[in-house]
């Protein structure tokens, strides 16, 4: 696929932006986990050989995951804005993009660069440490954006490094366009802290945290959940909160809805987020319903912890009302 190809396609139903990673998922026993001063550690002895009983090699990064809901799970018009190096992992990133129909003429290669990598680490508890090199991945250069073909009904914005310029226009160019605008910001958005980020937030539509980030950007206790719900509600129309193993809430004018999460074996927690946030933003697309799209997001995320890496998990096919049923979303009362 060239930008030459795409040229006179007016009209994405999705536009994802965000990092383009190559990932390989390391197993291994010698990961013993130990809880220490209430947090989960696992120590290896530094010139040993640890032994591994399983290896996967995988694409990642939030960009790139996120298109893949839309497009596999929505079956929508999906392009991606990231950036990959001239490097084996960068040829890997095309081909797995254009295996699961997702348009690349919005992606910068830089030839002298290189892609980003990570590699997890899992223990057999699914829990897992990750070593990221972020290469070319956190470097989307604005001015080689063809801005006048960006246009969608959804710009999904996931972690740009802390690029708070290209994050902005963004949101200025999907007002022009009349695009909606869902947030993930990463930890680089985070550091520039509250002040400066409320303006932004006030323009998006939607914005989704994780308890632990929405803390920070409040400047609230990660105990006081309540408070954390309703300054996020101060600070965006419309936000999401995912809480681990205690589910997630959406927290608009309508009001505060919990979905738990479903009991199941957990093989990999990497990825998880990701593709709770972009069903999530695809049930609302598809539905305007938080509850359905609570429950949406909660199956994809479900499916994907069953599965060894961030893409291999997320659903190909729209669930049953059944099947969206068995999400008991209800209103939360939040002290």
């Amino acid at each position: 696929m060239t930008e030459t190809i795409y040229s006179f396609v007016l009209m994405f139903d999705v536009i994802t932006f965000g990092a383009a990673t190559r990932d390989v998922f390391l197993r291994s026993k010698a990961m013993e986990l130990h809880r220490e001063h209430g947090v989960m550690e696992a120590c290896f002895v530094f010139g040993a050989k640890v032994a591994v009983e399983d290896i996967i090699f995988e694409t990642g990064g939030g960009g790139t995951n996120n298109a893949v809901t839309f497009s596999r799970l929505g079956k929508l018009k999906t392009a991606v804005v990231t950036r990959i190096g001239g490097d084996a992992s960068g040829e890997e990133i095309m081909r797995v993009l254009k295996r699961e129909h997702i348009a690349t003429p919005f992606v910068q290669r830089d030839r002298n660069g290189k892609t980003g990598y990570s590699t997890i680490i899992l223990s057999r508890e699914a829990e897992r440490t990750i070593l990221t090199y972020r290469g070319v991945s956190s470097q989307i250069d604005s001015a080689k954006i063809p801005w006048s073909k960006i246009k969608a009904r959804l710009f999904h914005v996931s972690s740009l490094g802390g690029n708070l310029m290209l994050m902005e226009k963004i949101v200025d160019h999907a007002k022009k366009v009349n695009a909606k605008v869902f947030w993930n910001p990463g930890n680089g958005e985070l550091a520039h802290g509250k002040a400066a980020l409320a303006p932004i937030l006030r323009k998006v539509d939607f914005v989704s945290l994780n308890r632990e980030e929405a803390a920070v950007l409040t400047e609230k206790k990660l105990s006081d959940l309540g408070g954390i719900i309703k300054s996020m509600k101060k600070l965006s129309a419309h936000s999401i909160v995912t809480d681990g193993e205690k589910g997630a809430y959406s927290v608009s004018s309508e009001g505060v809805l919990h979905a738990p999460v479903m009991t199941i074996s957990r093989l990999n927690l990497t990825g998880a987020g990701d593709a709770f946030t972009s069903a999530f933003a695809l049930g609302y697309l598809m539905y305007g319903d938080p509850k359905t799209a609570l429950s949406l997001g909660t199956l994809n995320a479900t499916n994907v912890v069953h599965h060894m890496g961030a893409k291999s998990g997320i659903l190909r096919h729209m669930p049953s009302k059944k099947e969206i049923l068995e999400v008991k979303v209800k209103k939360a009362s939040l002290k």
